[in-house]
């Protein structure tokens, strides 16, 4: 019972902050979208997609470690930050020195300089990864809440006010940089924690054993997912590839937000029963059921309001990346299945964890580099094929490790795949009611879909409804 209501109060405070910010980060989004244009977008899009896959680099072989590692020291914290501020500095310094390269290869004189200041993020990540794997560690989840809240403000005012002055690519380079130092001064302030002047190789040796095989996992994973942007940057101009990163990433934030939240909550919870499987293998149906239960209705939702939303919202300039949102959302309705990898990273399952991450690495790149000859659309939708693999691989390793069985993990996931199905085709049939779009009708259409998704639940009651209400009424006593 205790654990139940641990597991509310947390996913309360996480849902609460994935939804706060969500929506900062979406008004923030629309109002860069009127003030800028595609091709400010395709040149960030490369250089955050280089800077995030060596912040992977910098610090997946530290992270899960630090918030799973039985018993963490003083000295262990203080040699992991000191080991990834000496390889962020010397990826920095490679970056920093190869950047016109890159640029020249993908034809943007402009994109050496963008990319020379986004690195900074390297090292100031360094800082913000040991203050959030304590947080994380500690299940302190409300202070995150508010601290990523204050973030996401203070640098939507920057980008915002500097698109706004004519900054142009910068107004989104700077916003970046800025959420980072905010967030890592607010959490440098709670944890009240400071490297001392000490360093253990042993302890580095202990957090790398569990670290490193789990850290090829999550690059295979981050490299596949942010690869896309390179290639298409080097078919397409940068006027489609910014199209691609706004079609994709408005409904990617929301979705990925939740998937974070949900992640967060039950790799934390899992990690302290990794040794019971019965109460680790039920933590896991319950992380499944409810995530799909709050992920599917808002990607299917988003895929039925993507005209709409971004013909009223963001503008004639963006009215391409209708179809690329489309599938964006389809693909984005299989990510409630990622939280299963939660649990193979809970009990150090680190071969695993890598193969199924080759599996989907092999497919999502290989798929892209036949699809990206087609068509921007066809490359789109390799996404979703790859993510297909994924849930598949994912699912065969989940059954014999867990014993969770394939018809155990289509149950769960079924009644929120339904609903959702159902929303989307009442929300698609009310928008043939109007002759025109209009903000009247994007506003309708939405109410449509929420009102149906929870008079479906009401009367349904799926498992993940009474799983909730359960988790309530604990949480009340």
């Amino acid at each position: 019972m205790a654990e139940k209501r641990t597991t509310l109060n947390n996913f309360a405070y996480r849902i609460i902050e994935t939804f706060g910010i969500q929506a900062i980060q979406l008004i923030i989004s629309i109002v860069l979208a009127r003030l800028l244009i595609p091709e400010n977008y395709g040149v960030v899009a490369i250089a955050s997609t280089i800077v995030t896959i060596l912040t992977s680099v910098v610090q997946s072989s530290f992270n899960a470690p630090l918030v799973q590692k039985r018993e963490l020291t003083k000295i262990d914290l203080t040699s992991s930050f000191y080991v990834m501020l000496a390889i962020a500095g010397t990826l920095y310094f490679i970056l920093f020195a190869g950047a016109p390269t890159i640029a020249d290869v993908y034809g943007m004189p402009d994109l050496a300089l963008v990319i020379r200041v986004l690195g900074l993020v390297l090292i100031i990540g360094s800082w913000n990864s040991i203050q959030m794997a304590l947080v994380y560690r500690n299940l302190k989840f409300r202070a995150s809440m508010l601290i990523n809240v204050v973030g996401i403000i203070v640098q939507g005012i920057v980008g915002i006010g500097m698109a706004y002055k004519g900054f142009g690519v910068w107004s989104l380079v700077s916003s970046q940089i800025t959420y980072q130092i905010v967030i890592g001064i607010l959490y440098g302030i709670y944890n009240k924690w400071i490297p001392g002047i000490c360093f253990s190789i042993q302890s580095i040796k202990d957090i790398w054993k569990i670290g490193i095989p789990l850290c090829g996992a999550e690059l295979l994973t981050i490299v596949s997912s942010n690869v896309y942007p390179m290639i298409i940057g080097l078919r397409y101009t940068k006027a489609e590839l910014g199209l691609y990163q706004k079609g994709n990433s408005v409904p990617t934030t929301i979705v990925n937000g939740v998937v974070t939240a949900c992640s967060t909550v039950f790799f934390s919870m899992m990690s302290r029963v990794q040794d019971d499987y019965d109460n680790l293998k039920q933590l896991l149906r319950n992380g499944v059921a409810i995530t799909s239960y709050l992920i599917v209705p808002i990607a299917l939702g988003l895929l039925g309001i993507s005209k709409d939303f971004i013909t009223v919202v963001l503008g004639e300039n963006w009215l391409n990346a209708i179809p690329l949102m489309q599938i964006a959302c389809l693909t984005l309705s299989l990510y409630p299945l990622r939280i299963r990898t939660q649990a193979i990273k809970a009990i150090g399952k680190a071969n695993q964890s890598f193969f199924t991450n080759a599996a989907y690495a092999a497919a999502s790149n290989g798929l892209l580099l036949i699809f990206v000859f087609v068509s921007l659309r066809a490359a789109i939708f390799s996404m979703f094929l790859a993510e297909v693999v994924f849930a598949i691989t994912t699912g065969f390793y989940i059954s014999k490790d867990f014993g969770y069985t394939f018809d155990e993990q289509i149950r769960d996931v079924a009644s929120s795949y339904i609903s959702g199905a159902l929303m989307a085709v009442i929300v698609l049939c009310v928008g043939e009611m109007f002759s025109a779009i209009t903000l009247w009708s994007l506003l309708i259409k939405v109410l449509a879909g929420v009102v149906s998704y929870i008079l479906i639940s009401l009367i349904a009651k799926p498992k993940p409804v009474r799983l909730v209400l359960s988790y309530l009424r604990i949480g009340n006593r």
